[in-house]
């Protein structure tokens, strides 16, 4: 069973995400309104995977996910926020955030990512892990596009690790 943390200030918005969760019988769903909630959830409980908006009150998912990542290096955060703009997606990708996404969400494509971070997680579990490589980002991130042939599972992993 994995544990997966959704948060955000919508009511509405974690329901959203709660229902395309359903599908997924191995995951045990836990819900955040705000940063200071989401850090006292994975306090109390660790969490596998976390959706994690940006804009909140009271604190935000940046720094909601800086004080995770400190005492959680294991957990993967992935942004979920209604702003599409770079600056948004590298301070996300730079403090520790795993994969962005952003609303409105496409169901479909959601299903395929959360399939994805699933055996990530899991193929994480079977290897030794390296708390330096979770995130390779410094203080500056670069564009560049890299190609990779995904054959199976493993390069999967590898390309996520990457």
């Amino acid at each position: 069973m994995l544990n997966v943390l959704i948060v955000d200030d919508n009511y509405d918005n974690r329901m959203a995400l709660k229902l395309l969760l359903e599908d997924f019988n191995e995951l045990k769903i836990y819900e955040a309104s705000d940063g200071f909630e989401a850090e006292e959830v994975c306090k109390k409980e660790s969490m596998n995977l976390i959706f994690m908006d940006i804009m909140m009150p009271k604190k935000d998912g940046l720094e909601a996910l800086k004080t995770i990542k400190k005492f959680d290096k294991k957990a993967m955060i992935v942004a979920v926020s209604a702003l599409d703009n770079e600056n948004a997606k590298k301070s996300m990708m730079i403090n520790g955030a795993e994969d962005y996404i952003t609303k409105p969400i496409d169901a479909f494509v959601f299903r395929k990512r959360v399939k994805n971070y699933i055996e990530l997680i899991k193929n994480r579990a079977l290897s030794s892990y390296d708390e330096k490589a979770i995130n390779s980002f410094t203080s500056e991130v670069y564009n560049r596009y890299t190609m990779f042939r995904l054959y199976n599972k493993a390069t999967l992993a590898e390309m996520w690790e990457y």
